[in-house]
């Protein structure tokens, strides 16, 4: 599946607390793996209160800085007409924007959910250091152009002030960050329908319970979520499935998206085989592992092809771009265009698309939102990926679901639809959202305005505020507060309002407020007891108490990194901790040596064991 995320960039008449209004939305998709940049959602906005006085000073600023003229707002799509598309967006993919605090403050102000990433305006604060000419602050915000310029020294840029186009050139920001390595995103894990979580004891991986206790014993090299009662972990040498119970099974569910890897793999770039010898050497650049007993490779001028077990050329490196190998083909670019190669090299789906994904369950995404057949044949129309062994499809503007190989196992009925999370999934007939299962039974009936998926067996739902119900359809948390995210680790961020600001905290599965709502924002939810927050204008990290992990007295706190806290002191020094606040190093480092320090160790552990890394590290510094 590709690394998808979003970028926002929104255009505003003015700042939020001053009552400025949103006048234009832009969305772009961008692709992790490749680069590629698509257009997602691009319009100008009406919003209530918008009138003459937005021409006016304090307001008005765009006007006089873009070619987006007063009239053409005035004749604009209201925000509610357009609020159930943007919100399908950022309930699909997570999504950041440059000046994330500005762009999503107002966006969360109207009451859109955004599984937010990290900020690439801060990212480059810390490492491009411009000077500030406040005394309270150390470096600037670099804006958009002193990035770009950064970035692309070769290039020239002048910001428009334009949604579409500023996010795409935002876009290519974050997309450079990710290629040097300055920007990481985290992988959420996707919880069992009996609420069991992977966790990394001190021997290994295993499952607990969402209050933490301990159901299946850490004994696995990993892991990977139950789906369905069923996971696939790696113990020894070996691949298997477990159940709950952790007792092995023979079998797997289709949704487990189970690729045919070989016994082969890379190392060192080194093919080896499954008792690690050595078999030859890569000269090439290459992917992490075989697949269909074949391993995409390219050159050093960007030209891709595919070696066998022996690291012999199986398949000519002549293609301008390639996927691996999934369910006996393999996506590649030639001329252009995109097609499919079986494990031959023989062309068997001809390069004739703009852009092409794996095949999974018979059928494979191409040219944004169709599906084709193994022969090439579109045969089903989609915005959302396979979820549990089921693919949401809109046939005439109407919704319902297909299976493998496109059957149809739930007919187009639903004015809309979403993707399966734990057995159900949320449709929506007459603007009233409800959940089926997968035989299309309705189990909770059409009455909410907004729905979140379930998650650890619970849904955030909305009427008038927001609310939890479980996979009965009960309501087991009253509608009481302004927003809410998904549960994780058997908490969820909840925000209330209070006066003219809103604060966040989080409840229980039972619905008591367990950690006081005091925050400004939830920027991650809970991921191995921790948390991260921002609380006065700075992030830090809590624990289940509510406590911060590191000293709110400290200015920069970054995120965690192999289990690393980078932490910022008043003297522009800067420290390790670890999860638990524990000071690992003195404050001795630049942010260059924590990036290279970062980058050379594989966990904190590492930092802790590599006595000669310390010792280099304190005779530099003492």
């Amino acid at each position: 599946m590709k690394n998808i995320i979003l970028v926002v960039d929104i255009e505003t008449t003015g700042f939020l607390e001053e009552g400025g209004k949103i006048v234009e939305i832009g969305i772009v998709k961008l692709d992790l793996d490749s680069g590629e940049i698509y257009p997602a959602y691009n319009s100008l906005i009406k919003e209530p209160g918008f009138d003459d006085s937005h021409r006016k000073e304090p307001f008005g600023w765009i006007f006089r800085n873009s070619d987006l003229t007063f009239d053409e707002v005035m004749d604009a799509p209201t925000l509610e007409s357009q609020r159930e598309m943007i919100q399908f967006l950022f309930d699909k993919y997570p999504a950041t924007a440059y000046n994330k605090d500005f762009d999503f403050s107002f966006l969360r102000d109207r009451e859109f959910s955004i599984n937010d990433l990290p900020c690439p305006m801060i990212i480059l604060t810390d490492i491009m250091k411009l000077p500030s000419k406040k005394a309270s602050i150390h470096f600037k915000w670099p804006s958009v152009k002193e990035s770009w310029n950064y970035l692309f020294s070769e290039k020239l840029y002048s910001e428009t002030h334009r949604g579409l186009t500023d996010a795409t050139f935002e876009a290519k920001i974050v997309y450079r960050l990710y290629q040097i390595g300055q920007y990481e995103l985290a992988n959420p894990i996707q919880p069992s329908v009996k609420k069991l979580i992977p966790y990394n004891g001190r021997n290994g991986w295993g499952f607990k319970t969402i209050k933490g206790e301990i159901e299946i014993n850490a004994i696995y090299n990993w892991v990977t979520p139950f789906i369905d009662g069923i996971a696939k972990v790696g113990i020894g040498d070996k691949i298997i499935y477990i159940n709950e119970e952790a007792k092995e099974v023979e079998s797997h569910p289709e949704n487990l998206d189970i690729e045919k890897q070989s016994d082969f793999t890379v190392k060192d770039r080194y093919i080896c085989d499954k008792n690690g010898e050595r078999i030859a050497y890569l000269f090439y650049g290459h992917s992490t592992s075989f697949y269909c007993n074949r391993l995409c490779v390219f050159d050093q001028y960007g030209t891709y092809g595919f070696l066998d077990e022996k690291g012999e050329v199986a398949i000519e490196l002549k293609y301008e771009y390639a996927e691996s190998f999934s369910e006996e083909l393999a996506a590649v670019k030639y001329g252009g265009k995109w097609g499919y190669i079986n494990t031959g090299g023989q062309m068997v789906i001809p390069c004739s698309f703009n852009s092409a994904e794996n095949f999974k369950n018979g059928l494979a995404k191409i040219d944004g939102n169709n599906f084709i057949n193994k022969k090439g044949q579109i045969v089903a129309h989609s915005k959302l990926d396979w979820s549990e062994g089921l693919l949401c499809v809109d046939e005439n503007w109407r919704y319902g679901y297909i299976g493998k190989n496109g059957k149809l196992v739930i007919p187009c009925k639903f004015d809309y639809a979403k993707s399966f999370s734990e057995g159900l999934a949320a449709v929506n007939k007459d603007s009233h959202w409800g959940f089926i299962d997968k035989h299309g039974k309705m189990i909770v009936e059409l009455k909410y305005g907004v729905v979140h998926d379930f998650k650890e067996g619970f849904a955030g739902v909305r009427k008038e505020d927001w609310g939890f119900i479980n996979r009965n359809g009960e309501l087991l948390v009253d509608c009481i507060f302004n927003f809410v995210a998904s549960f994780h680790e058997g908490l969820a961020a909840v925000c209330i309002k209070e006066g003219e600001k809103f604060k966040w905290g989080f409840i229980d599965i039972n619905g008591e407020i367990t950690i006081p709502c005091i925050y400004d924002d939830v920027i991650s939810s809970f991921t191995d007891g921790i948390a991260r927050v921002r609380y006065n204008n700075n992030e830090n990290y809590i624990n289940r108490k509510g406590e911060f992990i590191i000293s709110i007295d400290y200015p920069s706190v970054c995120e965690i990194d192999k289990g690393l806290i980078p932490v910022r002191n008043d003297d522009n020094h800067w420290a390790f901790f670890d999860k638990t606040g524990r000071e690992l190093t003195p404050f001795i480092f630049s942010i260059d040596e924590v990036h290279s320090i970062i980058n050379g160790v594989n966990s904190y552990m590492d930092l802790l064991n590599n006595k000669d890394l310390i010792k280099e590290i304190l005779k530099k510094h003492y």
